[in-house]
């Protein structure tokens, strides 16, 4: 077997090998940021709701 056979394979590992680490922080911020979008998410749906059904109440005639 010559080297030559084992570059592409060397260069792909180099490549995998290359991407920056992330922090411990960067992932636990990344996490807090998505359950802060889902909370604002299900406020405004309720706040949204409740206007609704309060609108239906005052509006509903006959």
């Amino acid at each position: 077997m010559t080297l030559n056979s084992l570059k592409s394979t060397w260069k792909q590992l180099k490549l995998q090998n290359s991407f920056d680490v992330i922090d411990q922080d960067e992932v636990l911020r990344i996490i807090e940021t998505t359950e802060t979008v889902a909370i604002n998410k299900t406020r405004r749906l309720l706040t949204n709701s409740a206007m609704f059904l309060i609108l239906m109440i005052c509006f509903h005639g006959g």
